[in-house]
């Protein structure tokens, strides 16, 4: 058994003991977005300030079998179009999500898509790829290499001219319809990572690693001529370390996400052409693993990460990824952030909001004017790469692990569910009403309730059916049989699908609010253990003030017993334990010397955080029967005088109950022996003490004995000096029968008194004295 050190609980200032409270009818609410959000909800979006509201429909478009896709276009006719790999790959996708493979190489993949005004498709793969077109009848033809590692964005401005931005020397070119190109812009950077344009039609290239949002303005490309740079000008650094994605609206507002923690800065530095060998090297090995893996048995969400996150396209999630606002004066505004979320691409709904694609639970989050965010969908697949805007305002989106296409809005889920996180009530119990509470509930749709119950932590096909519908917001008694676990469903049925450019939530039902009775069954309390201290120990609590008792200034840290799941029981300080463990707490005692009293010390709970008290019981070795101490004790200690007990052997029965928490009848008890102590309060004897010459030296010699315990110390005064404390004869102080031999320094000629003192184990004390006289020398 092992005991920790013992904490002083001198210093602990308490002011009263917090009460515990009787089992009654509880409540399981939630209301917040932290409670929603561990929920999982299909059709209904969950918004920052804990509300749930209709979303718009989300529903798969096309699955074509591959581990990833990066980006998305959609050309004048309304095809889609999808980059992705591995190996590099384009396809396009008719009305119904077939999807025709239009382009393919041996690169590791397609990495970003543009479409010209002629409806010619342009597609970048990397690494050491090249910018390749892909004509409508589905011809396909190197455009434009640039010589350089990765390329990371393609984008047109008015006039026809093709951007492209690379890595990893931070460089944009400007490229023809003829295919002729040029150096455009070479930034400090290492990566040209995103483009868009401002409302004035000014190139914005985001950057990594400073995360940097550059404006460079241009001059438009003559017939004969590519477009001259103007003066780069850095409008925003970002706090993070890349610009994954850039957008702008129509009335000038540019929006940027950005992600990962920077690093500390360094000189720039070119890549060793060695290390740049070997990552390409990895790079086809990973391809040939993604190939191999892009089966739909792989392609699930929870495949493992790692095949897609080997490409640099995967940034880093340490540091998490903020969004901001650039306004049309060059202010800048933080709109959103997040630890853990990655925002890979941005985009618009009908309503004009900013969208987010993110990973890695591949979310789709919605923007709103106000700083409200909400979670509109969460795709099959951990990361959302690519948002595309087609006809009728229907949004594409493109996933990662594995790669699919599905698409967003512009109608409202018809019907919509969120099914709560299973809520655990620690205890087998019984539930009562559901009530709830939101906005809009009628005419524009309602929202149903369903609430099943059961005895495993995850729902499975041993709990109860569902039971509902109940839509009586005011509350409906739950129709589930007891047990310890509970979860509710909300079905929300949306009368009129909204048209496009209505507000998105306008006079549709929402949920603020869900809460359900419940009442855990009454259980017997739990004593975790019962110590009895070292004896002459008394505890006495704090008073109501807080000072502590007057009757000695000598205060001792008492022991409480922990036991832990193995069935070992550690002691640690009474306070110590209480902070750590305990739900139900009273002051906590301190332990005064008083000779001849013995104090036991425990630890108990009750699951219902029922009040408890104690009563104690003592039996002797080798009796039969328990006899009463002390009952309705409400504190968790109690010390006794044991001068009213024989010596001997004896053991402790705690017993606890709920009783005062309880109604007649119903009260549980439980109950805990300590282990054997001894109860000694017979002095020790000092036996056939004398002083006796030997030679030159005088030798005190005598026995000590106790009948109960051990001796515990010996010691001994020449004429009224000072104790000295002394060793017997073995030298371990060990039995209940020590002999004792002291040789006696230094004495002069003359009568002296040696006094002997002989301690036992539980401090009783036994003296004696010896006079004799030591002759002149001669």
């Amino acid at each position: 058994m092992r005991r920790a050190i013992l904490v002083s609980i001198l210093s602990v200032a308490l002011f009263g003991a917090v009460a515990a409270r009787a089992e009654h009818t509880r409540f399981w609410e939630q209301s917040s977005f932290t409670e929603f959000e561990k929920g999982t909800h299909k059709g209904v979006a969950l918004r920052s300030d804990g509300t749930l509201i209709p979303a718009p429909e989300f529903k798969s478009f096309a699955d074509p079998n591959l581990a990833y896709l990066w980006a998305l276009a959609v050309d004048s006719h309304g095809r889609v179009y999808a980059a992705g790999g591995s190996d590099a790959k384009v396809l396009r996708l008719d009305a119904s999500g077939k999807p025709a493979t239009v382009f393919e190489s041996t690169e590791l993949t397609a990495q970003a898509l543009a479409i010209d005004k002629q409806d010619n498709v342009y597609v970048a793969t990397s690494p050491d790829g090249k910018v390749y077109k892909i004509t409508p009848d589905g011809k396909h033809t190197v455009f434009f290499d640039p010589k350089t590692k990765y390329i990371w964005a393609l984008a047109f401005d008015s006039a026809g001219t093709l951007f492209v931005a690379t890595g990893d020397k931070g460089e944009v070119f400007a490229v023809g319809p003829d295919g002729t190109g040029k150096l455009f812009f070479k930034s400090d950077e290492s990566h040209a990572r995103s483009l868009a344009f401002d409302h004035d039609g000014n190139l914005l290239v985001g950057t990594d690693p400073s995360g940097l949002i550059i404006r460079v303005p241009f001059h438009a490309a003559s017939a004969s001529a590519l477009p001259q740079a103007g003066k780069a000008f850095v409008i925003y650094e970002t706090n993070k370390k890349e610009v994954t994605a850039l957008a702008a609206d129509s009335s000038g507002n540019i929006y940027a996400a950005a992600v990962g923690n920077k690093a500390p800065r360094q000189p720039q530095i070119g890549v060793n052409p060695a290390a740049a060998q070997q990552l390409a090297a990895a790079f086809q090995a990973a391809a040939a693993r993604s190939a191999a893996a892009a089966t739909p048995q792989s392609s699930v969400v929870g495949a493992p990460a790692a095949t897609p996150m080997i490409f640099p396209q995967f940034p880093s999630a340490t540091g998490g990824s903020e969004v901001y606002r650039i306004a049309p004066d060059g202010s800048p505004e933080s709109l959103w952030s997040s630890p853990q979320d990655v925002v890979y691409a941005l985009g618009f709904s009908p309503e004009n909001h900013l969208l987010l694609g993110t990973g890695n639970h591949g979310e789709v989050i919605e923007l709103t004017d106000n700083q409200m965010f909400s979670s509109l969908a969460s795709a099959d697949a951990s990361q959302v790469t690519s948002l595309a805007t087609g006809p009728g305002h229907k949004v594409y989106v493109a996933t990662a692990n594995p790669g699919k296409i599905f698409t967003l809005g512009p109608e409202y889920a018809s019907e919509g569910t969120f099914e709560s996180d299973p809520f655990d009530a620690k205890i087998y119990s019984r539930w009562g009403r559901l009530t709830w509470w939101g906005e809009h509930d009628g005419a524009a749709g309602k929202v149903e309730f369903y609430v099943r119950s059961g005895n495993t932590s995850d729902p499975d096909d041993y709990w109860s059916p569902w039971s509902g519908p109940f839509s009586d917001a005011s509350g409906n008694n739950v129709q589930c049989p007891p047990a310890r676990f509970v979860q509710w469903k909300a079905v929300f049925h949306i009368a009129a699908p909204r048209s496009v450019g209505q507000d998105a939530h306008q006079q549709q039902p929402t949920l603020s609010w869900v809460k359900l009775a419940y009442l855990r069954n009454n259980v017997a309390p739990v004593i975790d253990g019962i110590v009895v201290e070292e004896p002459g120990l008394r505890a006495q609590g704090f008073s109501a003030g807080g000072a502590g008792p007057q009757q000695s200034p000598s205060v001792v840290p008492l022991r409480v017993p922990e036991t832990h799941e193995d069935g070992e029981t550690n002691f640690s300080s009474v306070t110590e334990f209480q902070q750590q463990h305990a739900p139900r707490f009273t002051p906590p005692p301190q332990g005064f010397s008083a000779k001849g009293y013995q104090t036991a010390v425990w630890t108990a709970h009750d699951e219902n955080d029922d009040e408890l008290t104690f009563s104690l019981y003592y039996r002797g070795q080798g009796e039969k029967e328990w006899k009463l101490l002390k009952d309705d004790i409400h504190e968790d200690f109690y010390s006794w005088d044991t001068n009213l007990m024989p010596d001997g052997a004896y053991y402790l029965k705690l017993v606890a109950s709920d009783s005062a928490s309880n109604p007649a009848g119903q009260a549980l008890t439980t109950d805990r022996i300590s282990d054997r102590f001894q109860v000694d309060n017979t002095p020790p004897s000092v036996e056939n003490l004398r002083a006796q010459p030997s030679g030159n030296e005088w030798h005190l010699r005598f026995t000590a004995r106790d009948a109960a315990s051990d001796i515990a110390r010996s010691s001994y005064s020449i004429d009224a000096h000072h104790w000295q404390s002394v060793f017997p004869e073995s030298q371990l102080t060990d039995a209940p029968v020590e002999n004792y031999d002291v040789v006696l320094h230094d004495l002069k000629p003359g009568e002296h008194t040696v006094a002997v003192q002989v301690f036992d184990q539980f401090e009783n004390s036994a003296a004696s004295k010896v006079t004799f006289t030591v002759p002149p020398a001669r």
